[in-house]
């Protein structure tokens, strides 16, 4: 892989860079094979990768799609009291 800087000094790259940070602007330029993402690109991935089983659809990312899907990774209730439980069925007294 031959890549090249990218120009720091055109309205994209400052662009991404104000928006994202300098360390993720060039980690999503790299991994873009030398292209400069949109900010919204670049905000989708990081989606993506911190999400991988979320599938929001256009306009259907409303937070409760989003807190509904963070609390699916979750432990739920019941299994916290499982555990609880089970913790204290093994103390000494």
């Amino acid at each position: 892989m031959n890549l090249t800087c990218p120009n720091r000094n055109s309205p994209e790259w400052k662009t991404l860079e104000n928006r994202v940070g300098k360390l993720t602007a060039y980690k999503y330029y790299l991994e873009n094979n030398g292209k400069i993402a949109t900010p919204k690109e670049v905000m989708d991935q990081i989606q993506k990768d911190m999400f991988p089983n979320l599938n929001l659809k256009p306009n259907s990312g409303t937070i409760s799609t989003v807190r509904d899907a963070i609390q699916s990774e979750l432990p739920s209730e019941e299994s916290k009291e499982e555990e609880e439980t089970n913790i204290c069925e093994h103390l000494p007294f």
